[in-house]
């Protein structure tokens, strides 16, 4: 599993999961846990549209909105599938960010 778990999705989740990975590198107090957002070497980077996760998303609601629609060309889906991909990723196992 190591040290960054994979279902950590966001800072707050982070702090309750994760070990910390420079914890006696600073400070006088060895840190068990990750601070998250409150450590000074903390990058939280939102994901990127061309990400694989974000892509593979939204094919995948195409796909299943082109069984409803069958008439409907696969392009015109493509606003739709973003919108209900982006309004909630968490359905979709994207991560809010990525460290």
């Amino acid at each position: 599993m190591g040290i960054y778990p994979e279902y950590c999705k966001t800072p707050e989740e982070a702090k309750e999961a994760w070990v910390c990975a420079v914890a006696r590198t600073f400070g006088d107090k060895p840190v068990e846990k990750c601070r998250g957002s409150d450590c000074p070497l903390w990058r939280w980077k939102p994901i990127m549209a061309h990400d694989p996760r974000i892509v593979s998303a939204i094919n995948r609601e195409i796909t299943l909105m082109e069984g409803e629609n069958p008439k409907v060309k696969r392009d015109l889906l493509h606003k739709s599938a973003v919108e209900k991909v982006t309004s909630n990723p968490r359905d979709y196992t994207i991560p809010e960010g990525q460290r």
